[in-house]
Order: structure tokens, then sequence, then C-alpha cells
């Protein structure tokens, strides 16, 4: 005896929701994890203390064991530079830049998108009213009219986490925004302060050569009253005005690095690209500051924490690790749920009576059977994804290690350039006032003369430069480790 068609239905449709469930639920997708790819490079122990075999009379590997030695927290770096006007300047820019008010509309775009994302973790209920009017000919004439009122309700049940997962991903893009936007943050206040020092150079640079022609010309009153007197001949004159055009050209030269300097900073800030802006006096006050051996983070992976770039980057692969879960769960079978209630009469006041009263509940099981294999693609494609992020992720944290290692490497080195920058400086005011009073006593060539002056001029040049380098180089080493330090 054959057992009914609708027990046999019901039993095959148990049968393949117990399979579906079993086989879905036994399939599992391997996530990456930002440990893995941190796992694959091997990190020192102490920063700038494994380049080199140690040797205790260098002052060089002294200075970098006293920089790597512990962490000095500091709330807010660019107050060290002890400058209140670039603290004005930094803060103008935080409220004007408009790069970083592009950072804070993403973060907007991205918040209001995560939310989006989550609400299909939620039933879907809208409510509707209408009214149609109707004419018929046949069988006979006649005009009528229907008023309906309903609910409808949508739900999909989110049995493989697939909706929360895209939901997780929406809010990691909104995590990698906001970190991007304290990236943005540092990295302007970093960029306002380079640009304030390069102005400054820039200035200090035209002074230079201003002051430089005025000596230069000086000397040419001199080498002239000689000539006129007959002690001196033509050729030393002819050079002597050489020597105080070349620097006229210079001096042009300078004044369009200053404008450009100024415009640039200018841009920072939000405002129109105007020679506005002079920079600051010099940068004597600065020395004191230089002089302090700053410490850093003593260990290599504190840099994880406090660097918003790898922070976001590690957003991005949780959020990849995320897509890659829903889209292999899109393959699976969706289950939903459907509702309306409402009632339909040809009378308003008749849609609020329970006589009119009607109601439907739906329940439904969908799944992909053939789509030509684009669900698998997709899964493929989003493991890609995560596999492309990995190798990114890695290349961050290379770069920023590197980031910091340059800049610790530069600072003592940097510091002994400038020393012997001051010397060269020192040494070059002497002989150039020798070579020009020897000159006069008819003991050395105007060649002398002018070698002494290039000499001269070319060391207080590259000082000033240097000074400037040593500054920036803090300030990247401030932007490597994340801010204060």
């Amino acid at each position: 005896m054959s057992l009914p068609s609708t027990v046999t239905l019901s039993q095959c449709a148990l049968f393949l929701a117990c399979f579906f469930l079993t086989s879905c639920s036994a399939w599992k997708v391997q996530e990456s994890s930002p440990n893995d790819v941190q796992s694959q490079i091997r990190l020192p122990e102490k920063w700038g203390l494994n380049q080199a075999p140690h040797d205790p009379q260098s002052d060089s590997e002294t200075v970098k064991a006293s920089i790597a030695k512990e962490v000095v927290a500091i709330p807010n770096w660019i107050v060290q530079f002890e400058n209140p006007q670039l603290n004005t300047l930094v803060r103008e820019a935080f409220k004007s830049n408009h790069d970083l008010k592009v950072a804070v509309a993403r973060m907007e775009k991205a918040r209001a998108q995560a939310t989006a994302s989550g609400a299909v973790l939620r039933p879907n209920v809208s409510a509707s009213l209408s009214s149609a009017r109707s004419r018929a000919n046949l069988p006979q004439k006649s005009i009528g009219s229907s008023k309906s009122l309903s609910v409808d309700m949508s739900w999909e049940i989110d049995l493989w986490n697939r909706l929360s997962l895209q939901a997780k991903a929406s809010m990691r893009d909104f995590n990698v925004t906001e970190a991007d936007w304290q990236a943005a943050r540092l990295s302007l206040s970093a960029n306002v302060a380079k640009a304030w020092f390069d102005l400054t150079e820039a200035r200090l640079q035209m002074e230079l050569v201003e002051r430089r022609i005025e000596n230069l010309s000086n000397n040419l009153s001199t080498i002239q009253q000689e000539f006129d007197l007959g002690l001196k001949e033509a050729l030393d004159v002819y050079l002597a005005r050489a020597n105080v055009e070349r620097e006229r050209a210079k001096l042009s030269a300078r004044q369009r690095g200053f404008e450009q300097a100024s415009r640039t900073i200018a841009v920072l800030l939000g405002r129109y690209p105007s020679v506005e802006l002079v920079g600051g006096s010099d940068f004597e006050s600065l020395n004191t500051l230089l002089a302090v051996k700053r410490k850093v983070p003593q260990l290599p992976s504190e840099l994880l924490l406090r660097r918003w770039d790898l922070i976001a980057w590690r957003h991005q692969l949780a959020a990849a690790n995320s897509r890659m879960s829903a889209a292999h769960y899109n393959r699976f079978p969706r289950f939903s749920l459907t509702s309306n209630t409402g009632s339909r009469s040809d009378k308003f006041g008749d849609l609020l009576s329970s006589d009119f009263f009607v109601w439907s509940f739906l329940g439904s099981v969908s799944a992909p059977l053939f789509d030509g294999k684009r669900l698998a693609s997709e899964a493929r494609k989003a493991v890609a994804n995560v596999r492309e992020v990995e190798a990114n992720y890695g290349k961050a944290l290379l770069s920023a290690f590197q980031q910091v290692e340059n800049a610790i490497g530069s600072e003592q080195l940097l510091m002994e350039q400038e020393s012997a920058l001051d010397k060269a400086v020192s040494e070059s005011l002497s002989a150039e006032k020798l070579a020009f009073e020897n000159y006069l006593n008819g003991l050395v060539g105007f060649i002398t003369v002018l070698e002494s002056q290039r000499s001269l001029f070319d060391s207080q040049s590259a000082a000033i430069d240097i000074r400037n380098q040593r500054i920036k180089n803090r300030i990247d080493l401030h932007l490597a480790l994340g801010g204060s330090f």
C-alpha cells in the first residue's frame, strides 16, 4: 500500500532541508588575519640597532641607542616646536583645508552606507493606501470604485550570517575612512609644518643673497677706487662686476622660490594662493629642541598600534574577509518571510472595520541552481581581493618600518653634517676676510678672493639648508611614528 503523495512531498522537502543545512554548515571559508601578514616580517627587538655591529667608540651608535629606548608621551607633537604662529596655522588648516574636508565627507558617506547595510538585517515594513475607480460597458454599463489599506512586511532570515557579514564589511569601510581621516590630519599638520619651515628657509636664503650682494657691491667700490688710482687691473673690475650680477640673478631665483613657498602654505590653509606669509624669523630657536635626543617606542611592534594608515589597512583586511565570506554564502539557500495585512472596500469608512480585514503570510526558500558560474566567480574574486589586501598591508608595514628607520638613522648624521658646516662657515669667514686684505696688499690675485667668497656663500647657504633638513627629519619621525613620541 503506497503512501499519499502529500506525505511523500513533505518527506522530500524535509530531506532536502536537512541536506542543505548539514552540507552548508560544514562548508566554511578560511579568513585571513593581520597577524598572518605581520608574522611574515621578522621584526628586530629595537629600532636602528640591527644595521651594523655595535662600536662602543661610535657616537652614532650611542645616539641611536639613546633615541630607541622608551616611549615619552607628549599630547601634541606640534607644540614641541614652540612656535605659536605655526600652531595657529595648523588649527586653521584643520578647519579650512579641502583635502581634510574630502576625508570628512568620505567618512560621513561611509557611515551612511554602513547604516543602510545594517538595515537589511531587520524586517522591511511598508504601508499603502489606494483608491481606484473603474468603468465597464459589458454586460452593462457600470462605474465602480474600490479603496484599500494594507501593511506589508518582508524579511530575509539571515541563516548563514551573509547579511551580517555584508553589514560588518560596510562598518569596516567606515572604520577605514575614519582612520584615513585621522591619518589625513596628521599628514596635514606635518605638511603645514614642513611648508612653514621651507618658507622660513626660502626667506633666509633670500636674505643671505641680499647681504652677499651688499658685501660684493662694497668690494666692487673698493676695487673700482683702486683701479681709478691705477693700482688694480681692469680685469679685476670686470670680475667683481660679473660676481655682483650673478648674485642678483640668484636673488631673483630665491625670490621666486620664496613666493612659491608662500603660495604653497596658503593653499594648505585653504586660502587664496597669494604671497602673504613670510615664515619664521630664524632656525636658532629650534636648536635646543633639535639637541634633545627624543625617545621613540622601544619595540617596532608598537608602531602597529600607533599609525593610522596601518590601522586602516587592518580594517580593509577585515572588510575583505567579510565580503569573501558573504560571497561564499551567496551560493547557499535563502529563507524569506512575507506578509500582507489590510482591508478592501468601496468606502473609506469601511477600511478600519474588522469585517473587511484580510491577511496573508508566506514563507519561501530559494537557492541558485544554474547561473553560468557567476556566483562561483564572484567568490573567487573575493578571495583574490583578500590576497591583494594582504599584500598591500605587508607592503605598508615594510614602508612604515623603513620610514622610522630612515628618520632615526638620519638624526645623528644630519647633526654631524650641521656641525661640520658651522665650522666651514667660521673658517670661510676668516678666509674671505684674509683673502680680500691680501688682495688689497697685492699678495694674492683676485681669483683667490672670488674663490674664498664662493666658498663662504656656499657654506652659509648649505648651513641654512641643513638646519631645515634636520627640522623636517624630526617632523618625518613624528609622522612615521604616528604622532607624539
